[in-house]
């Protein structure tokens, strides 16, 4: 019973030895460093000073090893289209409706 408890405290350590070692080479090596910034696959996003719903819609965002999900970009960008475009259609509406008006009040 003795002879078998002190093998298995022979490998713990053993073990113990050898991943403090590793730890100490992959330290030692740089293979620990963080990663290097993410390599451009697409050119910089950009978007006009006043976007409008189809600017929206053009976006595209590279992919990246730690970048965000794309399914969950994608839907907000789809959210952000949708609600741009009720919002043009209702300024042209309105503004449509303001020039009918106006047109009304003078019949020159």
């Amino acid at each position: 019973m003795g002879t078998s408890l002190f093998i298995i405290e022979i490998l713990l350590i053993g073990v113990l030895l050898i991943a403090a070692i590793a730890v100490v080479v992959v330290a030692g090596t740089g293979f620990a460093r963080p990663l290097s910034d993410p390599v451009e696959t697409l050119p910089a996003v950009t978007l006009p000073n006043e976007p409008r719903s189809e600017d929206v819609a053009r976006v595209r965002f590279s992919l990246g090893f730690r970048g965000y999900r794309a399914d969950q970009v994608d839907e907000v960008l789809d959210r952000l289209a949708r609600q741009l475009a009720r919002a043009e259609a209702e300024i042209d509406e309105l503004r449509s409706a303001s020039t009918v008006t106006a047109a009304e009040r003078n019949p020159e």
